[in-house]
C-alpha cells in the first residue's frame, strides 16, 4: 500500500439526505470553504457531480418538490459492485 493511502483519513461517505443535520452541516461547510465537511457524499444521477446532486436535493426538500426517483438497477448494481471491490482493497 501506497504512503499516501496509508497516510489518508478515512472519509465518511453517504448518500446526501436533507434531513440529517451532520449532512446539513458538511454541506454549510462546502458553501463556506469549497471543501466538504466531515460526511462526503456520493453523487446521484442524473447529476454528474456531488455539488449539484446535493444542491438539488437541498433545494427540493427545501421547496417541498416531490424528487422524481430516477431507477436504474444497471447502475445500482455497478455501483454496490465497486464499492464493495473498494472496501475489500482497502481492508488488505
Amino acid at each position: 500500500m501506497s504512503d499516501i493511502l496509508r497516510r489518508a483519513r478515512p472519509v465518511n461517505r453517504v448518500i446526501f439526505d436533507p434531513t440529517n443535520d451532520s449532512h446539513i452541516e458538511s454541506f454549510k461547510t462546502f458553501l463556506e470553504t469549497g471543501s466538504w465537511g466531515d460526511v462526503q457524499f456520493y453523487p446521484e444521477a442524473p447529476y454528474i457531480d456531488v455539488p449539484a446532486t446535493v444542491m438539488v436535493r437541498f433545494s427540493r426538500h427545501m421547496l417541498k418538490i416531490q424528487e422524481k426517483m430516477v431507477q436504474n438497477t444497471a447502475v445500482e448494481k455497478n455501483l454496490k459492485c465497486a464499492i464493495s471491490d473498494i472496501k475489500k482493497k482497502l481492508i488488505l
